[in-house]
């Protein structure tokens, strides 16, 4: 049995919670409040079993949170706390629903044990005569619960089409939906990732339990209102008109329930949330629409640096040139890449990351695309250390951010700095075998390439390389057959060939030379992983 204290002395509530060994007697104590507007605030979200109610609180006084209480029909019983002169507020506290009383300047340990174990006896009873007719009805409590989240899921994936079915569906699950005017909204707990990082691993479920309990506490008292957790970190509210098919004031209780909402993880979870919102459409036919388009707006998040994102000032144009533009771009990245052109990397980067800004490319595609570019700037393993920097992002200036610090730290500070400080016919011969890595290389026609002495560009490369100009080439092209390893169903022999080395033979020793393994099993060990 939970329970929440509310008074608005210390000493008292710290009196109660030490003088009964509450687990002792199957009881828990929830919650405290030191004022009336606390309390009912902790009502709706620790759902407490028992309310002990100090009759006089500052702000709202005991009887006031009564009148809400029964108004909104929250589900406690309620024990009154009473002084020496509050005997005619005790007579219209019992009259309100409290189940019994306590008087503050005489009670004790025995007392207050004695009061919560018959609120106790009581409600196990009511909770036995209640399952007992759930198991005559023939379903559990958690199996309807199961059918009405299917049900709803039917809904957002459009599978209702006649008045009547949807109707029914909704009457049989307890469901006050209406057929008219309908919207929907998506959530999502902001910085999730880093949210989920104040819980040990074992109690991270808290979360998401904490987040699911205080929202349906707080929509049970919507009309017209339907509540499912979707997935991990996305929870839907789906809205109906029930006593009005007036747009205006389904978007009034929109504006309402955002604010519940929002105050409520702040204050009792420290958390923020960001909400996709709907436009509001003329049918429930419209649900599987306004869910898509909820869900959409929430997905903005990734550009727009917003709390509550609209459907109908988020919505994309349309897109019909897009891929094509973001295939040229990933074909220039990656050359830029390949050929060591850094600089031009990043102003490539750059101008990519304003072009996705501007068509708001769907972020898992985004994060694809990012994924991509490491994979081609990373060799073997390594990638698989970092790739997860790309998906906890949350915003496509994190994104970029994180990139950034990637290059910085994988390129620059490794060949980058060391390519930079070479001479121009040094640089020029490093983008050459970037971009002709897979031909065959000889140190003639690379001096004839380079207009030079094969002896002056075979000095010149150890010199400023700190290594032999074929020793880099072979490091470099089992750099890009160990990448060609990790993602292609090709076989080795082919990848051989691919990146240089007519000979398989001659491409296992080399590759085992400077990755300590064969191909082979260099790539047993990447699919294991």
């Amino acid at each position: 049995m939970k329970i929440l204290i509310a008074d608005d002395e210390m000493l008292v509530r710290i009196g109660i919670k030490t003088c009964i060994d509450f687990e002792k007697y199957g009881m828990e104590v929830v919650a405290e409040a030191e004022d009336g507007i606390q309390a009912l605030a902790q009502i709706h979200a620790a759902c407490p079993d028992v309310v002990i109610l100090d009759i006089k609180m500052p702000k709202m006084g005991g009887l006031e949170v009564m009148e809400k209480i029964n108004e909104e029909h929250l589900q406690c019983s309620v024990i009154i706390l009473s002084s020496f002169d509050d005997f005619e507020h005790v007579k219209k506290a019992m009259k309100l629903g409290a189940v019994d009383y306590l008087h503050k300047p005489r009670m004790n340990a025995e007392d207050i044990l004695g009061v919560l174990q018959n609120v106790k006896n009581t409600l196990d009873k009511r909770c036995q005569v209640e399952e007992k007719k759930t198991v005559q009805k023939g379903i559990s409590r958690e199996s309807q619960n199961i059918l009405r989240n299917a049900f709803l899921k039917e809904l957002l994936e459009g599978e209702y089409t006649t008045k009547e079915e949807y109707l029914k569906r909704c009457a049989q699950n307890n469901m006050r939906l209406s057929e008219l005017e309908v919207a929907c909204i998506a959530i999502s707990v902001k910085d999730y990732k880093k949210v989920l990082l104040r819980y040990e691993k074992s109690k991270q479920n808290i979360l998401q339990t904490s987040v699911v309990s205080i929202m349906e506490q707080i929509l049970s008292t919507e009309n017209g209102v339907a509540f499912l957790p979707l997935d991990e970190n996305v929870y839907v509210v789906i809205m109906s008109a029930i006593d009005t098919s007036s747009r205006k004031k389904i978007m009034d209780q929109i504006s309402n329930i955002i604010q519940l909402l929002t105050d409520a993880m702040k204050t009792f979870l420290n958390i923020q949330i960001v909400l996709g919102i709907s436009d509001v459409l003329p049918t429930f036919k419209d649900i599987a629409k306004t869910y898509a388009q909820a869900h959409f707006a929430l997905k903005q998040r990734f550009y727009i640096d917003q709390q509550v994102l609209y459907y109908y000032q988020v919505k994309h144009k349309s897109l019909e040139v897009v891929f094509e533009s973001v295939d040229e771009s990933m074909k220039k990245l990656k050359s830029s890449i390949l050929s060591y052109r850094y600089d031009l990397f990043e102003k490539e980067l750059e101008s990519f990351v304003a072009f996705i800004k501007e068509v708001r490319l769907n972020e898992e595609e985004v994060k694809r695309l990012f994924d991509g570019l490491l994979f081609w700037m990373k060799e073997g393993p390594a990638y698989f250390e970092e790739r997860d920097i790309i998906q906890e992002a949350e915003t496509i200036e994190e994104l970029y951010l994180a990139y950034k610090a990637i290059i910085d730290e994988r390129l620059y500070k490794n060949a980058g700095e060391q390519i930079k400080r070479c001479s121009a016919l040094t640089k020029k011969l490093i983008r050459y075998i970037g971009e002709h890595y897979s031909d065959e290389m000889t140190l003639k026609c690379l001096a004839e390439y380079l207009n030079v002495s094969p002896n002056y560009i075979s000095r010149l490369f150890k010199e400023e390389m700190g290594r032999g100009l074929f020793e880099y080439i072979n490091e470099y092209r089992v750099k890009q057959a160990s990448q060609m390893l990790a993602c292609s169903d090709d076989k080795v022999y082919e990848i051989a060939d691919q990146v240089g080395f007519k000979s398989a033979v001659h491409f296992n020793i080399v590759f085992n030379k400077y990755m300590g393994v064969s191909p082979k099993q260099y790539r047993d060990h990447i699919q294991t992983k």
